[in-house]
């Protein structure tokens, strides 16, 4: 038990360190922490770490413009997430690909569509959880979003 657990604690805390690297702008690194953690994350069957290696690195193939891959890494993390009933992390990684569709496609557009959609739908389960501060974060996003739309 205290074996997985600390497996478990040590792959979370790579996360985070991928997750730093990624907010310090050190993108190649991050994303190679984020793959190795994704790796040893499969292999010691834990999911949620899995699927939060997912999601960052979706975050990381976006800040590359690489669109594509970033939107397979957000629909695989979707996916582990609602079949496992991780309604917040679920909710976040709803977050972080609306933002990611919005930022590439210009409003009316169907991508920018999905991209409201996927933040409206966060914003739903945020409410839900009473978790304010995600609640805030969607908010500003959807804030921004409008405000956009009102200077074209």
């Amino acid at each position: 038990m205290v074996d997985g657990l600390e497996t478990e604690l040590v792959v979370e805390g790579k996360v985070i360190l991928a997750n730093i690297y990624f907010l310090l702008g050190d993108l190649q690194v991050a994303r190679q922490e984020a793959t190795r953690t994704m790796e040893e994350a499969r292999r010691h069957e834990l999911t949620r770490m899995l699927a939060r290696s997912y999601r960052l690195l979706g975050r990381i193939l976006a800040a590359q413009d690489e669109y594509e891959q970033a939107g397979a890494c957000f629909e695989e993390a979707l996916q582990i997430f609602r079949d496992h009933g991780m309604r917040l992390d679920y909710a976040r990684a709803l977050h972080g690909y609306g933002d990611t569709l919005l930022e590439r496609s210009t409003p009316g557009a169907g991508v920018y569509q999905t991209g409201l959609a996927h933040l409206n739908e966060a914003r739903t389960i945020f409410a839900a959880c009473h978790a304010a501060i995600d609640l805030n974060w969607v908010d500003q996003s959807l804030t921004n979003t409008t405000s956009e739309i009102l200077e074209i």
